[in-house]
């Protein structure tokens, strides 16, 4: 096989193999270590802190369903304007914490229960408002009625839909886990394939360089 050609190109051509196998190698390695970061990046990013968002906003909004309960409760209407303030600003934060949800990466059941969500959200909030310049009127009759014919069933459908997505979360979160972890026993199978593809043929050919 390698009559007529000398031992220093022979060495040239075995030593180039073999630093292509190796740069091969390197080279799948590093995309596999890339691979997987960003399969957990995207984890943490659109999984795990919108998890934690989720919980917040529903935490947020039980606190909203107290504040409007407190107000109606209180008969007192400078006590519900008060409430009335303190609502303003927590379903302000609410609505700035789910802006910051609603920027990452969803999935098409995501966008649907994202989609129901603003609605019960923008029906729930009028509800609570009706309540709560009823209670500021001094009409706390009515603002009971409200809460519990209006208000209290489409908080629950409120809170029942974030629940949802918080649950969405962990299920895509492992989704994507077991494609990350599949990506790497695929790039991991091929370098270990390579690598002993790559010492034998280093063999087989220091065995014909010693036998030409």
């Amino acid at each position: 096989m390698f009559k007529g050609i000398t031992v220093k190109t022979e060495l040239i051509v075995v030593l180039s193999l073999l630093v292509t196998l190796l740069i091969g190698i390197g080279s799948l390695g590093i995309y596999g270590i890339s691979k997987s970061n960003i399969g957990f990046k995207s984890v943490y990013e659109d999984r795990t802190v919108p998890a934690v968002d989720l919980a917040n906003i529903n935490d947020i909004w039980e606190v909203v369903r107290k504040n409007t309960s407190a107000a109606v409760d209180s008969k007192d209407a400078v006590a519900a304007k008060i409430k009335a303030q303190e609502t303003t600003e927590t379903i302000k934060r609410a609505e700035g914490i789910w802006a910051r949800y609603i920027a990452t990466k969803l999935t098409p059941q995501e966008e649907q229960l994202a989609k129901t969500k603003l609605e019960f959200h923008a029906a729930y909030v009028d509800s609570v408002n009706r309540v709560l310049q009823l209670a500021m009127a001094g009409d706390f009759e009515r603002a009971s009625i409200e809460i519990k014919g209006t208000s209290e069933p489409i908080f629950y459908k409120l809170h029942e839909t974030i629940y949802k997505l918080i649950t969405l979360q962990g299920d895509v979160a492992a989704q994507e886990y077991a494609t990350t972890q599949s990506n790497f026993d695929t790039i991991f199978l091929i370098i270990v394939t390579t690598m002993i593809a790559g010492v034998v043929i280093a063999i087989v050919l220091g065995y014909l360089l010693l036998r030409g």
